[in-house]
């Protein structure tokens, strides 16, 4: 055999070897009917990009025709194919009838050829469905339903990519059993990558926050003021790169505005409020008199009645804090509000 041919019969192998990928967005798409049809339709874009031959284009156009089947379903509720498969059909079927449409086939002949020609194709899919945990119980059920019962063809990969316990947690909740049950019976191979350390949480969260506050002039940065808002409460707010990398794309957007106005320190505490407890921030925030000023003569000149009720409605807000310990909470709040 020539060079220039070898070069060819490789160039064709390794073309036939590599797989085709496909990424898809399950939280693009409000309900499971519209979910179920767009990824058909991606998948049969992706099939029929990478390649232009006959053997392509058809199974193309099968997914196509697959994924047809699907769209007048948007026309009902999501727990005629979520619930009931079959069900599902016989609705496709009123539907098409009453729309005068012409379907060939039915669900099941136009899947069964799609298996045919995918077993039938030289080349593997992987398709990639990303941060599953993002998504609410019922979409992260609809996902798994996808891949395990309406997806399953030869040749196709799934890389599924999910916080674990999150995902359980969702399916145990939705499912008539354990969540992890269900998993096992969709996840094959399952990966797990080691949880990050805490040093290394820290120091990404730093590094971020040194170009955040880069220019601030030393005057206007109180070293001790701020050891004592991280180590009192700040930093049990991250856990891990998300937690970070959510934060510091909320601080980043507000700083520059306040920056040269408000004291950095107890910004960059407040913005950790508002990211992670919310509710506690609407509550200082529709509570400004408890938690601002400066008005320790009055407090002392009020009656016991008065300073009761303001302690009372302190206990109230903080106790609807669930994310930290009590202790640690009004640790962190009085030193961010000297007041209390």
């Amino acid at each position: 055999m020539a060079l220039e041919e070898i070069q060819k019969h490789d160039e064709k192998k390794g073309k036939q070897e590599n797989p085709i990928i496909v990424k898809f967005n399950p939280w693009y798409f409000s309900d499971q009917n519209q979910l179920i049809a767009q990824f058909f339709k991606e998948l049969s874009a992706a099939v029929s990009r990478v390649d232009k031959s006959k053997k392509h284009i058809k199974i193309g156009q099968a997914l196509q025709a697959y994924a047809g089947f699907f769209e007048p379903l948007r026309h009902f509720p999501a727990v005629a194919i979520v619930g009931n498969v079959a069900r599902a059909i016989k609705t496709i079927g009123a539907v098409t009838e009453k729309a005068g449409q012409d379907q060939a086939g039915d669900l099941w002949d136009v899947k069964s050829e799609l298996s045919q020609l995918l077993a039938n194709l030289d080349r593997k899919i992987l398709i990639v469905i990303d941060d599953i945990d993002r998504l609410n119980n019922s979409e992260i059920r609809q996902v798994f339903q996808l891949v395990k019962s309406l997806a399953d063809f030869p040749h196709t990969i799934y890389f599924l990519s999910f916080d674990k316990d999150v995902v359980i947690k969702a399916l145990g909740k939705v499912q008539e059993g354990p969540g992890m049950a269900y998993l096992e019976k969709v996840v094959q191979v399952p990966f797990e990558i080691p949880q990050i350390s805490q040093d290394e949480v820290e120091r990404l969260l730093f590094s971020m926050l040194d170009e955040i506050i880069n220019g601030i002039p030393e005057e206007r940065w109180d070293q001790t003021h701020w050891g004592n808002i991280y180590h009192s409460g700040l930093k049990h707010f991250f856990k891990d790169i998300r937690d970070v990398n959510r934060y510091i794309n909320t601080l980043r957007f507000g700083f520059e505005m306040v920056k040269d106005d408000l004291n950095p320190i107890d910004f960059i505490a407040i913005t950790a409020i508002q990211v992670f407890l919310p509710e506690l921030y609407y509550a200082i925030r529709d509570n400004k008199d408890l938690f601002t000023g400066i008005s320790h003569s009055s407090y002392y000149g009020q009656s016991e009645q008065a300073k009761n009720k303001q302690k009372d409605s302190l206990e109230a807000i903080a106790g609807k804090v669930t994310e930290l310990p009590s202790e640690t909470l009004m640790d962190f709040l009085e030193r961010l509000f000297p007041k209390l």
